[in-house]
């Protein structure tokens, strides 16, 4: 079995699970996309971006409005359930490109995206800095990256069996918790064009596949990162 097939039938049977037993919600992890993503939409308009990479989408509710404001669309997730579900959500557009990969060996061409976005998903990468190098690699030149850092202040920091002062085993799902200083330690390669924001969001039960059965407050730090011109 391939670390790929490995960790997507993980996340398979947590979205498997999940849409078995709750068939009127259209996502696991939250019914309405984060706003701090689709504020940025016209600035990206502004700067010229045409196609945004939702890394880890999920059934797509993030990346949701910048499809609906007409850019084109590549999804990139591990899970073939959470692909099909993004299909279905978006009826086989041909303004989107679905792609089965993991982050750590990501299959989209260099300097091919003018902008990335990711949400609650770099917590559960050990590998993080080789996938914010695959990131940096696939933007083109000035490309934009919107990015979710999950942080000491979220209400499951702590819990689990514990690998090191921001790393934790939680039934056997890894999250890390990252602090400003840590984010700008990962992204010193790519030029940070806003102030952090520090964001809370409250999530409903993830369902009985994830360890998330109970409604649960976040907390995260939130940041555009600019691939260097040059």
């Amino acid at each position: 079995m391939t670390r790929l097939d490995e960790v997507g039938k993980y996340w398979d049977s947590v979205y498997d699970k999940f849409h078995a037993s709750n068939p009127s919600r259209t996502s696991v992890w939250n019914e309405k996309p984060h706003p701090f993503f689709s504020r940025y939409i016209d600035f990206l308009k502004h700067k010229g971006v045409k196609n945004v990479l939702d890394a880890g989408c999920g059934e797509g509710r993030e990346i949701k409005p910048f499809y609906d404001a007409g850019f084109h669309i590549i999804g990139v997730d591990a899970s073939k359930s959470a692909l099909k579900k993004f299909r279905e959500h978006f009826k086989g557009s041909k303004n989107v490109t679905l792609v089965h990969a993991l982050l750590e060996n990501l299959p989209i061409e260099p300097e091919s995206t003018d902008a990335l976005i990711c949400y609650h998903v770099l917590t559960h990468i050990r590998e993080v800095d080789k996938v914010l190098g695959n990131f940096y690699a696939i933007l083109r030149n000035g490309g934009y990256a919107l990015l979710e850092f999950t942080s000491k202040k979220d209400s499951t920091y702590g819990q689990g069996e514990r690998l090191s002062d921001r790393e934790f085993l939680q039934h056997g799902v890894y999250l890390r918790y990252d602090e400003p200083a840590d984010i700008e330690r990962m992204l010193k390669k790519f030029e940070i064009v806003s102030p952090f924001t520090s964001e809370y969001i409250t999530d409903p039960p993830h369902g009985a596949g994830y360890i998330r059965e109970k409604r649960h407050r976040h907390h995260s730090y939130f940041v555009i990162a600019q691939r260097r011109k040059g």
